[in-house]
């Protein structure tokens, strides 16, 4: 019965500690994309974003191609919205990560600019690469 125990107790802090690394994780990219799109770093950007296009063989899948002029130009409208949200703010907060589903995540975000907060979801995809920004609301 011990080994049981114990045995539920290891698989229970081994989920904790991977649902810890990933959400770490997204808020990672989540602070970069924003940080990036404050300093119009569009290459950068671009390999935190998915590749959501006609290639069925790379969409969601894999991220933008900072070298494909459409690819660059999308992302850089995705960190045009990011860094209007940015601009307006004196600071930003990361909020929970939510799974959604064994591949996608959502994070709330809050812009502040004094007592006001606007708020903003950031939608991630896992991939092969890591998590990768989908959408932002």
């Amino acid at each position: 019965m011990k080994k049981i125990s114990f045995a539920i107790l290891f698989l229970f802090f081994a989920f904790l500690i991977n649902v810890n690394a990933q959400d770490k994780e997204i808020t990672a990219a989540s602070k970069s994309l924003i940080d990036l799109s404050g300093s119009k770093n569009y290459e950068k950007a671009a390999v935190l974003i998915i590749y959501q296009g006609d290639d069925k063989d790379r969409n969601n899948k894999v991220s933008l191609d900072p070298k494909n002029v459409n690819e660059l130009k999308y992302a850089k409208k995705v960190c045009s919205k990011i860094g209007a949200m940015k601009a307006i703010s004196e600071t930003y907060e990361v909020g929970n990560v939510e799974k959604i589903s064994d591949t996608e995540y959502k994070v709330n975000l809050y812009f502040v600019n004094g007592a006001q907060k606007l708020p903003a979801t950031f939608s991630f995809l896992k991939t092969d690469k890591g998590y990768l920004l989908q959408e932002v609301n």
